[in-house]
């Protein structure tokens, strides 16, 4: 999954996420999940987390809220 996010492109095919920005929304999102967490779960989770560090800009939390569907889509993953 790291590597499927951190070639996650945009609408342009630009890069969406840094190394950094990877690592952290990997770490925040696999202290959350349960003992009973499915792949599933974990998009939920790593969608909040997104979601929580970007607030401060509603444009940029979009279009990395969409990067991580994106990213997890390409691998078989949805909500």
């Amino acid at each position: 999954m790291a590597y499927t996010l951190l070639t996650a492109g945009d609408d342009l095919g630009e890069r969406v996420f840094t190394p950094r920005d990877v690592a952290i929304l990997n770490y925040l999102t696999l202290t959350r999940p349960g003992l009973l967490a499915a792949f599933r779960d974990a998009l939920q989770m790593m969608i909040d987390v997104a979601s929580t560090c970007y607030r401060g800009d509603p444009a940029m939390m979009e279009r990395k809220v969409r990067a991580v569907k994106r990213a997890y889509g390409a691998v078989g993953i949805w909500l």
